[in-house]
């Protein structure tokens, strides 16, 4: 079984026609932008269609999560404990309503889950990221925090 592209999931989701996903495909040749980002350059999604496009994609099989591209959003790290973090090396991505993205270098097994499950008490769906860029996103998200990890990082660059 492929995994479906985010252009054929947004486009159920959104509804867009052939000339919609057409327009989008132009738009990606010349700003370089993804699809979603493209469609929504172009008026014809709203964010929480691409980002229900997203987890759609991310629960159908190991996606892969750019996080020096993508960053971290700082409020999903309020879900998740620095030590937890640091022991089941994922980090909170974002929250999407009861839904949290995780990165994490490999995907967890089910006894790991079902605990990030219940201290978080989110829906969790996992991206694969470098386990390099999950350490420093780890240190950049919980900067406040006094940890070996976060001290083991000189000056860790802040996503924009």
């Amino acid at each position: 079984m492929s995994m479906r592209r985010m252009g054929q999931i947004l486009g159920e989701i959104a509804h867009l026609n052939d000339h919609d996903v057409e327009e989008v495909l132009q738009e990606q040749k010349v700003t370089q932008q993804r699809f979603g980002e493209a469609a929504l350059s172009l008026g014809l999604v709203q964010p929480y269609q691409v980002w229900n496009a997203w987890l759609e994609q991310l629960r159908a099989g190991e996606c892969h999560i750019d996080l020096c591209n993508l960053g971290v959003d700082a409020q999903a790290a309020q879900y998740l404990s620095l030590a937890d973090a640091v022991r089941m090396n994922v980090v909170p991505v974002r929250a999407v309503g009861d839904d949290l993205i995780l990165a994490a270098a490999a995907m967890p097994d089910e006894a790991a889950i079902q605990y990030l499950t219940a201290r978080t008490g989110k829906q969790l769906a996992f991206g694969i990221a470098d386990a390099a860029e999950i350490e420093h996103a780890i240190a950049r998200s919980y900067s406040g925090a006094k940890s070996p990890v976060l001290n083991s990082f000189t000056s860790p660059v802040v996503a924009a």
